[in-house]
């Protein structure tokens, strides 16, 4: 018989990362600062979702170098990070479709080539609740890109012209604080990441 004094296990928390455009070097540091603060990483928005389905906290942090306040031809200028805790669920939208696309390809093809059907049914739209799996903001916030001088042993192709560098401590922070917060932070409007440019690529 467990003992009175028995708890379950606490789950790791999650963080889940998208970086696009930033390199091996920046990637391997922000992961080690993530681990350094005793939390999994996970590159993917799927693991993510299911992660958080199957109740571990997930903080998604978001460095990639496209997220830019600044439109062309400035780009590079006003880059910022986007980090916030995230919750897991079903699109509950209603899209719009077409009745065929709904059908399997061999029935919708069965029925285009019958001529009381015909494309013009099988063309008419419809409206469907939507499965897609989404994740969305619990708290969130978009500081500006964070950097810190570089080291000596930094001064290379990843310094700017400041001599500044990635300052993946500093991520980690929001991080910190995005866990800490829960939903006590205002939450924007509900949004679903783009799922485009998962992991490094």
């Amino acid at each position: 018989m467990p003992s009175p004094t028995d708890r379950s296990p606490t789950l790791t928390r999650v963080v889940y990362l998208r970086g696009a455009g930033n390199s091996g070097q920046i990637w391997d540091r922000v992961r080690h600062a993530m681990w350094n603060r005793g939390w999994a990483t996970v590159v993917h928005r799927s693991n993510a979702w299911h992660l958080d389905r199957g109740g571990v906290p997930v903080v998604m942090c978001d460095f990639s170098c496209d997220l830019d306040r600044t439109p062309s031809p400035w780009f590079g200028y006003d880059r910022y990070c986007e980090i916030g805790l995230v919750r897991a669920r079903y699109c509950p939208d209603i899209v719009y479709t077409t009745l065929g696309a709904e059908l399997p390809a061999a029935e919708q093809a069965r029925l285009a080539r019958d001529p009381n059907i015909g494309s013009t049914v099988l063309n008419t739209r419809v409206r469907v609740r939507s499965e897609a799996m989404e994740l969305v903001w619990l708290n969130h916030t978009a500081p500006d890109r964070p950097y810190r001088d570089a080291r000596p042993d930094e001064l290379s192709s990843e310094a700017n012209g400041l001599n500044e560098v990635f300052d993946e401590e500093q991520l980690a922070d929001w991080v910190t604080a995005a866990f800490a917060a829960g939903k006590t932070l205002p939450a924007p409007p509900l949004h679903t990441p783009e799922t485009a440019s998962e992991g490094q690529a």
